[in-house]
């Protein structure tokens, strides 16, 4: 970026999602009380509390090294690379997507949700590679 104090305020805003992330995590594991009350563990919105906190964590030094207009462009591939790890989680059937396991109660609609973050993977792609074109890496 090329003015200082809107690098420092998106980093700034970054750090703070992912401490608060980080707080969920450990909220939706059941070891931090949430309004004076402990969470039963959720997989679910712990599997969602993460990739935020990922997302946050691996967007810091790219806000910061990268220069405008080329951060988008890193910043649209980080999109990819979640893209691509939902996909991966929902054809395994991993966390958040255990339901949809041969036997769970959504397995039937497992090929639909496949086909939906392919979908996903597809437009993030197409974001990322014509924001390359366009803007430079």
């Amino acid at each position: 970026m090329t003015s200082t104090w809107l690098r420092d305020a998106a980093t700034a805003g970054l750090g703070i999602s992912a401490l608060s992330n980080l707080r969920l995590l450990r909220v939706y594991a059941g070891k931090a009380p949430l309004a004076g009350q402990y969470m039963a563990p959720n997989p679910h919105l712990r599997s969602q509390a993460l990739k935020s906190l990922a997302g946050a964590v691996l967007a810091i030094p790219i806000v910061l090294l990268v220069r405008w207009p080329a951060l988008i462009t890193y910043l649209l591939g980080l999109g990819v690379i979640g893209a691509l790890i939902e996909l991966y989680r929902c054809a395994r059937a991993l966390p958040p997507y255990i339901d949809l396991a041969p036997g769970g109660p959504f397995e039937k609609q497992r090929a639909r949700q496949v086909r939906m973050k392919a979908l996903s993977l597809l437009i993030a792609t197409l974001l990322a590679g014509g924001s390359a074109l366009l803007l430079g890496i």
